[in-house]
C-alpha cells in the first residue's frame, strides 16, 4: 500500500483527546502547543503519561487484528495488533503496538499503515512505515520510514511535501527534534541522543549534546552546548557557543567560534573566520577577537610562540618567539654536519659583482622590494635548496661573511693609516727643527 504521507499537518484532530480524557480522569494542555492531551497519571499502578501529540484515535476490532493486555486496547485496523498494556491504540493497516500504556499508532492526519510502537508511554505515531522503540511522550508525525529508538519527549514532524522530514533517525535523549521547515528540510535527518537539539537540514548529523541547532543540509554536529550549524555541509565538532554559517565551514571545537566565510576554518577561543577560503587559529587568553580581514588569509595568536617542525623528530624548522616579529631558524652546533671554513674576501669579491636590483613580485606589482635574483645568488655561492629560492639563513651567512671581510680590510686599513700618520708625525717633527 503506498504511503499516505503528509495530506495536512495543519489539520489536528482533537478526538483522541476526548476519548482519552474519560479514560483517565481529566484533561491538560500539551507543552507549548495547546492541544489538549491526557493527564500523566497510572494505570493498573503503572505510571502512564499523556501523549504530546493529539491525534485521531480508533475503536472497534480489525479484520485479522489482534488485541491483548488491558480490554481498554485497541486494534482497530486490518492486520493490525496490540500484544499487552492498556489504552493502547493500533489504528491503521498493519499496525502495532508490543505493550505499554496510551501509545497510538494513527490512521489521521498523515497514515500510520505498518508503523510499530515497542512500548513505553504516551508516544503515537502518525507516519506510515516509521518505529518508537520504546519511552515517554515521543511523536512521530508526517515523516514517513522514520525511527525514534527511546527517549523523553523525541519528537520528528514532516513537512508539506511528503518526503520532508521522512527518513529520520533520533536514537534517544530528551526533548530533541528533527522537523522541516515549511516544504523541505528534516529529510533523511539524525540525531544520537542529548537533549533539547534540533535538527531541520536535509541530510544532517547531530549526534548529540545540549541544545546544538542544525539548519543547513548535510550539516553536521557532534556535540557540545548551543553550537550551530546553518551553512550547507558546515560542521561544528563539539565546544560550546560555535557557529558554522558558512557553506562547507567548520569549527572543530573551542568556544564563541564563528566560521561565516565559504570554506573557512575557525578554532580555538572567540576565533571569527568571516572571509571565504579563510582560517584562523587563537589561543586563550581572550580579550580581543581574531577576525579576518578579506578572503584567503591565514591568521593565528598564539601568544606562547609558534614553531613549525619540518622533520620526523621535530628538530627542525622555525620559531616565532613570544611577542617576538621575527623568526628564528635551529641553528644548533649539534644539528650540523660537513662543517666547512670558508675564505670571506672570496665571498665579499662575489658581493661586488652580484647584481642587486629593485624590483616587484608579479603577484603585487604595487610592492617593492630591493635584492639579488635566487640565480644570481645560486650561481655566486652555490648554497641553498636550488636556484629559485633565497633562504633567510644563507642571505645573512653571506652577508655576515662580507662584514667580517670588510672588517679585516677596514683593520688593515686603520693599520696602514696609523703607520702614515706615524711618518707624518716625524716629517713634521723635522721640518720644525729645520726651522730653528
Amino acid at each position: 500500500m503506498r504511503f499516505q504521507a503528509i495530506k495536512s499537518v495543519a489539520r489536528v484532530c482533537l478526538c483522541a483527546a476526548i476519548a482519552l480524557t474519560a479514560c483517565s480522569g481529566g484533561a491538560s494542555s500539551a507543552l507549548g502547543i495547546g492541544i489538549p492531551t491526557i493527564s500523566s497519571g497510572s494505570i493498573h499502578g503503572i505510571p502512564s503519561h499523556a501523549r504530546r501529540l493529539s491525534l485521531p484515535t480508533c475503536t472497534g476490532k480489525g479484520p485479522s487484528s489482534f488485541v491483548g493486555g488491558d480490554d481498554s486496547n485497541v486494534a482497530g485496523a486490518a492486520v493490525s495488533a496490540v500484544l499487552g498494556g492498556a489504552f493502547n491504540q493500533a489504528c491503521d493497516v498493519g499496525s502495532g503496538i508490543g505493550a505499554g500504556t496510551s501509545n497510538v499508532v494513527s490512521s489521521g492526519n498523515n497514515g500510520a499503515e505498518l508503523s510499530f510502537i515497542g512500548s513505553g508511554s504516551g508516544n503515537a505515531i502518525d507516519a506510515a512505515a516509521s518505529f518508537i522503540g520504546s519511552g515517554v511522550e515521543n511523536s512521530l508525525a508526517g515523516a514517513a520510514a522514520s525511527f525514534i529508538g527511546g527517549g523523553y519527549e523525541n519528537n520528528i514532524v514532516g513537512g508539506t511535501f511528503t518526503n520532508a522530514g521522512a527518513y529520520s533517525v533520533i536514537a534517544g535523549g530528551e526533548n530533541n527534534t528533527i522537523q522541516a521547515l515549511g516544504a523541505y528540510g528534516g529529510f533523511d535527518a539524525f540525531i544520537g541522543a542529548g537533549q533539547s537539539n534540533v535538527n531541520e537540514g536535509e541530510y544532517g548529523v547531530l549526534d548529540g549534546g545540549l541544545n546544538n541547532t542544525v539548519s543547513g543540509s548535510w550539516g553536521t554536529i557532534d556535540g557540545g552546548l548551543n553550537n550551530t550549524v546553518s551553512g550547507s555541509d558546515g560542521t561544528v565538532g563539539g565546544g560550546s557557543g560555535n557557529q558554522a554559517t558558512g557553506s562547507y565551514a567548520t569549527v572543530p571545537g573551542g568556544i564563541g567560534d564563528v566560521a561565516s566565510g565559504e570554506f573557512s576554518f575557525a578554532a580555538g577561543d572567540n576565533a571569527n573566520a568571516a572571509h571565504a577560503g579563510s582560517f584562523v587559529w587563537s589561543d586563550d587568553v581572550g580579550g580581543t577577537q581574531v577576525a579576518t580581514t578579506a578572503p584567503n588569509q591565514f591568521i593565528a595568536r598564539a601568544t606562547g610562540g609558534v614553531t613549525f617542525y619540518t622533520n620526523p623528530s621535530n628538530t627542525m624548522g622555525a620559531t616565532l618567539m613570544p611577542g617576538s616579529g621575527t623568526w628564528a631558524s635551529v641553528s644548533d652546533r649539534a644539528l650540523k654536519t660537513n662543517v666547512a671554513s670558508i675564505d670571506e674576501a672570496r665571498i665579499l669579491a662575489k658581493i661586488a659583482s652580484l647584481p642587486i636590483s629593485e624590483w616587484s613580485y608579479t603577484s603585487e606589482q604595487r610592492v617593492r622590494h630591493v635584492g639579488p635574483m635566487a640565480q644570481d645568488f645560486y650561481a655566486a655561492f652555490g648554497v641553498g635548496e636550488d636556484n629559485r629560492h633565497i633562504t633567510s639563513i644563507d642571505e645573512n651567512g653571506v652577508a655576515l661573511a662580507a662584514i667580517k671581510a670588510l672588517n679585516a680590510k677596514n683593520a688593515r686599513l686603520e693599520g696602514e693609516v696609523e703607520k702614515l700618520q706615524q711618518q707624518v708625525a716625524k716629517l713634521a717633527t723635522m721640518v720644525s727643527l729645520t726651522k730653528r
